[in-house]
């Protein structure tokens, strides 16, 4: 063919051929987005339908009992027991009131309390578990388990997010108890027998007339009847005996739970850090004593069953009760035990239970001798006071709240105050202040894929 006879092709077959060609191309593109849909709309479905299935959630404490004050782990296992990987995954974990996570900032060397609630994100691969270790702040007494944890999933994108909030169910690994704190009561209290300027540093609650140590120089709050004349004699001043204190012999510790004079039955305190108060310093009284004989059992105006027995019932059946009598280092722990699952309801008034009290004394204190731990003071109590000394059973009184005064107290009962005048000291709840120990950051949460 020579090259005359070759015709090149027509204008609108190559026009026809390129749109030909560009429809193809667009065709495959749309393909291409459609079926980038279509598995986007798949794997959607198969991570709403699968993505929190066959989720395993387990949570335990290094230890099952700790004091207010210490720092315990928390461990957390999360596993993806199905083929289908967690691509996302991000974990809001809490903890019940009394109990805080433990931090250490990026960059900063002093530990910080979060509060009970903390976030995390995470992927998981098919079969596979991611394991968290805690650091927990004990903060307040009380019976623990961990709160509920929410899991949130998303697919493969990253969206169309899913959630469900697993409640962790209770065991004996997952449970802590938290023992009310034990704090050095004269760090905080004094007594009203005590002068202004000396130093309230009791070896022991009450003494033993019969058995003296020698004598000292008399001071006004000093009876009488403690007076040493041939010593007074011999010195040329006055001088009183001091006494041993006792070593074998029984009192009972009786706790007011209302934190105002005006707070109702069966109800909560109005101030219930009051009554914690009332509760730390009860458990740190049983602590002093608990190296010597001491034989000491607990009352209280709440009903909590762990108590013990119910001396008396109204005809609502709400209690007045009274623990088993505890005595030495075996049983303070059962006793501390009791104090951290005590409940804070009030059961009856406290004029009611100084009223029963009355009508029975030597139940409610069969060695003779009571220490009252009470938020406030009042005449009634002034009166209770007394009427038992009639009787010969000596009462105590500790005064939780800083904004009793002095002044108001009687000079004839023996009475422990705090220190300082504010309303607003609370010795029961643990302060993490500046816990510096030196850690690196892993240690305060960890997690290891396996």
């Amino acid at each position: 063919m020579t090259a005359s006879a070759y015709r090149f092709p027509d204008k609108k077959y190559l026009l026809l051929i390129r749109d030909t060609k560009g429809g193809v191309v667009t065709l495959i593109f749309f393909a291409i987005i459609l079926s980038i849909y279509l598995l986007y709309l798949l794997q959607r479905k198969i991570y709403e339908k699968k993505a929190l299935s066959q989720i395993g959630y387990d949570v335990s404490f290094s230890c099952g009992e700790a004091f207010a004050g210490d720092i315990i782990y928390m461990y957390e296992e999360i596993s993806n027991n199905k083929n289908l990987p967690i691509v996302f995954a991000k974990v809001d974990t809490e903890l019940p009131d009394g109990l805080s996570f433990l931090m250490l900032p990026f960059g900063s060397d002093r530990v910080e309390v979060q509060k009970g609630f903390i976030e995390s994100i995470f992927s998981l691969h098919s079969h596979s578990a991611v394991k968290r270790r805690w650091r927990v702040y004990c903060s307040r007494r009380g019976i623990y388990s961990p709160g509920t944890v929410l899991i949130i999933t998303g697919d493969m994108t990253g969206s169309n997010n899913t959630s469900r909030r697993y409640e962790v169910p209770h065991s004996v690994q997952n449970q802590l108890t938290v023992l009310p704190r034990i704090i050095d009561l004269d760090l905080y209290f004094t007594s009203s027998r005590i002068q202004p300027g000396e130093v309230a540093l009791p070896r022991g609650l009450f003494s033993d007339a019969m058995t003296r140590a020698g004598t000292r120089e008399y001071t006004s709050s000093d009876p009488m009847s403690k007076i040493n004349w041939k010593s007074t004699a011999a010195h040329a001043s006055l001088q009183v005996n001091v006494e041993e204190y006792l070593q074998n012999y029984s009192f009972n510790i009786i706790i007011n739970m209302q934190a105002r004079d005006h707070d109702q039955a069966h109800a909560k305190p109005s101030i219930p850090y009051y009554i914690e108060n009332n509760i730390t310093v009860a458990a740190s009284i049983i602590d002093r004593v608990a190296s010597y004989d001491v034989s000491v059992a607990i009352i209280a105006n709440s009903d909590t069953e762990s108590l013990g027995r119910a001396l008396y019932a109204d005809e609502d059946m709400n209690t007045l009760r009274i623990t088993e009598s505890y005595s030495g280092t075996t049983d303070t722990l059962a006793a501390l035990h009791t104090l951290a699952e005590m409940k804070t309801d009030i059961s009856i008034s406290t004029e009611k239970m100084l009223d029963v009290i009355l009508s029975d004394p030597y139940e409610y204190a069969p060695g003779g001798n009571l220490i009252f731990i009470s938020a406030y003071f009042t005449e009634r109590m002034v009166s209770f006071h007394r009427e038992m000394k009639k009787l010969g059973i000596s009462v105590s009184f500790y005064l939780t709240a800083g904004s009793i005064g002095v002044r108001d107290l009687p000079s004839d009962i023996e009475i422990f105050y705090i220190y300082s005048h504010s309303d607003d000291i609370d010795f029961s709840r643990a302060d993490v202040g500046d816990y510096n120990e030196e850690i690196s950051s892993g240690t305060f949460g960890e997690e290891d894929g396996n």
